[in-house]
């Protein structure tokens, strides 16, 4: 299993060659799709730890109903 320190490398190493590609062609929208998933999944992950284990954070955070 991946972990969450080399999932977020991969990540990061995706979205450096989605910005080189765009740089090279000129097209603001390469990538956008694989871009939009790599961010989602990371605030989802993020979110689900946060509510699992809020720590310090609990005070500010508004439970939706």
């Amino acid at each position: 299993m991946i972990t969450t320190k080399e999932r977020l490398e991969r990540g990061a190493r995706v979205m450096a060659v989605i910005e080189r590609r765009r740089t090279e062609t000129g097209d603001p929208r390469l990538g956008a799709g694989i871009e939009r998933f790599i961010l989602n999944r990371e605030l989802n992950e993020l979110t689900e730890e946060i509510l699992m284990d809020p720590g310090a954070m609990e005070r500010l955070l508004v439970r939706r109903k």
